[in-house]
């Protein structure tokens, strides 16, 4: 990938540029979808390893853990 941009930034090719920023671009969507992603998920395991206690309409209650 870096020799396309060795060779074609100096040439002034337009769709060389636009392949670039478009790269740009895909590589810091992906990188906030990845960090939301970590986030999601590691507040999703932080709280399936709490302990919960419920009580039914009956007044039975049941704890989850």
């Amino acid at each position: 990938m870096l020799e396309v941009y060795d060779r074609g930034i100096p040439s002034r090719s337009l769709p060389t540029l636009v392949f670039a920023v478009l790269d740009i671009i895909r590589s810091r969507v992906m990188s906030r979808i990845a960090v939301d992603l970590g986030v999601m998920l590691s507040n999703w395991y932080a709280g399936s390893n709490t302990i919960e206690s419920f009580q039914t309409n009956n007044g039975d209650t049941f704890t989850i853990t």
